[in-house]
């Protein structure tokens, strides 16, 4: 018995059912521009990163340089008029040790007239020992916790 072919629509299959739909070399490039999109995706995040990298960390070198001549400019300014107030109160030939009751008295007077200043000390160039004081080392710091008012909060 002969069997018939299908009628209906003609079937979609290949017509070499053997053979394969694509080439072998075709086959493995297909995906290659898909993997470029991704190399080159990938690099360019990469170089952004290290771009932003850089610049930020010459940004953040600026502002810490600018900071710092800031700040040295500040403690030159005090270094400049602490100077100029050791000529003014002290002389040239006067010993900072043993200070004349001249400059005493006027160091007396600034306190009373500035009286949110806690005390005037003098010391030694290096910072080590304690010269004069308008308070007795002890009282300096004693006073400041009976003073001490804490900032409301809103």
């Amino acid at each position: 018995m002969k069997t018939q072919p299908p009628s209906g629509p003609p079937s979609r299959t290949h017509p070499d059912p053997g053979r394969r739909p694509y080439p072998r070399g075709l086959r493995w490039l297909l995906p290659l521009p898909l993997l470029f999109i991704v190399a080159w995706s990938i690099w360019t995040e990469v170089t952004q990163y290290r771009q932003l990298e850089t610049q930020t960390t010459q940004l953040a070198r600026h502002a810490a340089t600018a900071y710092a001549n800031l700040i040295a400019a500040r403690l030159d300014t005090q270094v400049n008029e602490l100077q100029f107030v050791a000529q003014a109160l002290l002389g040239p030939q006067t010993d900072p040790a043993a200070p004349d009751p001249r400059t005493i008295e006027t160091l007396r007077r600034f306190m009373v007239l500035h009286p949110s200043f806690h005390a005037l000390q003098l010391q030694s160039a290096e910072g080590g020992s304690l010269l004069w004081s308008t308070k007795m080392p002890g009282q300096a710091l004693d006073a400041i916790g009976t003073r001490f008012t804490p900032l409301p909060f809103d």
